[in-house]
């Protein structure tokens, strides 16, 4: 508030009609302005653009008398009437405006997450990073996601073999909680990796194989004769099959023996005999030939066998039909 000392001047007198304000001619009067003074109002909100960062800011200044009222502004030019706008720095408000992080890539172990950060005023306008005071928020940091690891396992194949012994065998792969495959180093945290080959025994009803009997004894119970035994084609449960189901060559059901040792010497004459060696054991024909008392012909063979330890010879006879 300014007040102003009293003040002498003269003014015009006019006289105002219902339709009309006129003045009287040569009319004047002396006036005393009284105690006026000039009331300031409260500057009003800085206006102006954020980008430059200069405003203006406004405000009321009136003339008012001693009483409070309201007066013509030249009642108070005793004083200069204060300024009713000024200059202002703008309250830009600026500040770092942080985005939401993103998510970590890659999406499975260590990786990176980003964001933006962005120097904004009050108004939602961006602004050169220096606008804004303080540290800028960081726009990246590290981050870790669980993979998930764990050993992903197929099914087992047929086994190799349909009789006997044989092998299957399966995929093992090691895989993130995506499905994606990954190196079996990554999932050395999911335990040892599961087997991917094991034995297996084929179908027992497709094992074929041949089963021999034990051997007749001989037919000849003195000299040649011939033995014979069982051989069937056979599964592993027993069951007879055909001989086109069982691998390799059929063994032999028969051949040819001998048996000697039954043998009793005929009372006979030896006309011829050459006498041969003979390994233990064994027995070869003489060349040599001869007649028993019935007049039939015979064959002279040697037989040699060890008695206490001791080699003998027999000499055994065999009747011709």
């Amino acid at each position: 508030m300014v007040s102003i000392p009293n003040t002498k001047y003269t003014t015009m007198i006019w006289i105002k009609y219902s339709d009309r304000l006129e003045q009287e001619p040569g009319g004047r009067v002396t006036v005393y302005a009284r105690h006026c003074t000039w009331d300031e109002g409260n500057w009003n909100s800085c206006i102006g653009d954020c980008g430059s960062g200069t405003g203006t800011k406004t405000r009321s200044v009136r003339c008012l008398n001693g009483n409070g009222t309201h007066v013509n502004d030249r009642d108070c030019n005793g004083f200069s009437k204060p300024s009713t706008t000024e200059s202002c720095p703008v309250d830009c408000g600026y500040y770092w405006d942080s985005g939401s992080w993103s998510s970590c890539n890659p999406d499975c172990g260590y990786g990176t997450q980003t964001r933006s950060v962005v120097c904004r005023d009050k108004f939602g306008s961006s602004h050169s990073d220096y606008k804004c005071s303080g540290s800028k928020p960081e726009t990246s940091r590290s981050c870790y996601v669980d993979c998930g690891y764990y050993w992903d396992t197929g099914s087992w194949s047929s086994c190799s073999s349909t009789c006997g012994a044989g092998t299957q065998s399966r995929s093992v792969t090691c895989r993130n909680k995506y499905g994606s495959s990954q190196s079996d180093a990554k999932c050395s945290g999911a335990g040892s990796k599961p087997d991917t080959n094991k034995s297996c025994i084929g179908d027992a009803s497709y094992c074929y194989s041949w089963f021999t009997g034990e051997w007749s004894d001989c037919s000849n119970q003195c000299g040649y004769g011939n033995k014979t035994r069982l051989v069937e084609c056979r599964n592993y449960n027993g069951n007879v099959s055909s001989d086109s189901k069982c691998s390799g060559s059929k063994p032999n059901s028969s051949e040819t023996c001998s048996e000697f040792f039954s043998c009793k010497d005929p009372v006979a004459t030896i006309e011829t005999v050459q006498p041969m060696n003979v390994s233990v054991g064994e027995y070869v024909e003489f060349n040599g030939s001869g007649s028993d008392p019935d007049g039939g012909n015979i064959q002279v063979f040697q037989w040699r066998s060890t008695i206490d330890g001791l080699l003998s010879e027999l000499h055994h006879f065999q009747k011709m039909t």
